[in-house]
């Protein structure tokens, strides 16, 4: 009887917090509809303000049948009220609703052009936190990794139609922000078949995820060239939709597992090999669009980078400031040869990493680590 009262005490706590956030959220995009006008017609405003309302009560109704998830992980007891973590990712859910409020509405100018690449760069800064949050505060919930997952792939599916909408990727970037959901109803639609679907582990899919997560922020800068983005998005697409398709043959029991010791050696030494000669033709061309234009600030960055990523210092940190700097050097350029081979190695140091055949390289443990568990 006692346990009875408490687990509906929890329950009314619970719902009385989702309503109160609810609220709030509401309240936040009809106050905020107003700042816009800076940057549109008041029509547009109000097209941006009701599609916001719209996602956000959606997500939240969805989020009411997971209450009763909201059980901590520690033993099992339904909380009554939301953890660190849980506020975290409530406040992602909002961040995205106020995303998606610019699917609609024509590309804003000015200051307002920057808010989605904002919106969606604290979207994903607060991915990080969410789960670091609830692991010290020791609230982690199911509730909060259900709702980390969920945000996860509905973060990437507006960015890619947002990216989309505003025209700077091609149709077939699409697949990016429905590869989860085209993951799920495949294992479904196996599992329906009678087959059995269990995911194995993959070293390569927290990487992949994070460097998905921010190209797709720089896709949403609106001072971004046309064919940096166009590049960008299209080289980003084969690696991440092919992990996916990696991860449904592995899980379904279509890729057999045999490889020996000494096959994974050599697989090994040659993907290490492959990585040091890359760093090395990014450093020769690196040098020659230095030699070819006028030394600049930009240059010496480019020298900089370029020497981190020879020795292997900051394999994925270094590659991603080398992307990011050469996308701000070629707004309203040309995309040259020596361009494109820094942004195509680049972008494979982004998802590999330097290799072992490195200097000292800086420990990259921390994509790979759940922040503030115990290890």
């Amino acid at each position: 009887m006692f346990k009875r009262a408490a687990h509906n005490s929890s329950t009314l706590g619970l719902r009385a917090r989702w309503a109160l956030f609810l609220l709030l959220g509401v309240l936040v995009i009809i106050a905020g509809r107003p700042l816009f006008y800076a940057g549109w017609p008041a029509s547009a405003g109000d097209f941006w303000a009701v599609l916001a309302v719209a996602v956000f009560l959606a997500q939240f109704s969805l989020l009411w049948f997971d209450l009763p998830q909201n059980t901590s992980l520690k033993d099992g007891r339904l909380l009554p009220g939301f953890g660190l973590g849980t506020w975290v990712s409530l406040l992602r859910v909002l961040a995205l609703a106020l995303l998606a409020g610019f699917l609609w509405p024509p590309r804003p100018e000015g200051w307002l052009a920057w808010v989605p690449f904002v919106l969606y760069l604290f979207f994903n800064l607060a991915d990080l936190a969410d789960g670091y949050a609830a692991r010290v505060s020791g609230t982690a919930t199911a509730l909060g990794g259900k709702l980390d997952l969920q945000l996860d792939g509905r973060g990437l599916l507006v960015a890619t139609l947002l990216a989309y909408r505003y025209g700077v990727v091609g149709w077939w970037f699409l697949l990016v922000g429905l590869a989860r959901y085209m993951f799920v109803f495949a294992a479904w639609v196996h599992r329906r078949l009678g087959g059995t679907f269990e995911l194995r582990p993959n070293s390569l899919r927290r990487p992949l995820a994070g460097a998905q997560m921010g190209i797709g922020v720089a896709l949403l800068a609106p001072q971004l060239p046309e064919a940096v983005s166009l590049f960008a998005s299209t080289f980003s697409l084969f690696p991440f939709a092919g992990n996916f398709f990696f991860d449904w043959l592995a899980g379904s029991g279509r890729l057999r597992r045999g490889e020996s010791g000494q096959q994974s050696n050599a697989r090994e030494a040659l993907l290490n090999g492959g990585l040091f000669l890359a760093r090395v033709v990014l450093a020769l061309s690196i040098v020659m669009r230095v030699a070819n234009q006028q030394f600049d600030a930009y240059s010496a960055l480019d020298i900089i980078l370029g020497f981190v990523l020879l020795l292997g210092l900051a394999g994925r940190l270094a590659a991603f400031a080398l992307l990011v700097e050469t996308g701000f050097r070629l707004q309203g350029q040309a995309l040259q040869t020596m361009d494109s081979a820094i942004l195509t190695i680049g972008m494979v140091l982004l998802y590999l990493g330097a290799g072992a055949v490195s200097w000292r390289p800086l420990k990259e443990g921390w994509i790979f680590r759940y922040w503030g568990a115990q290890r």
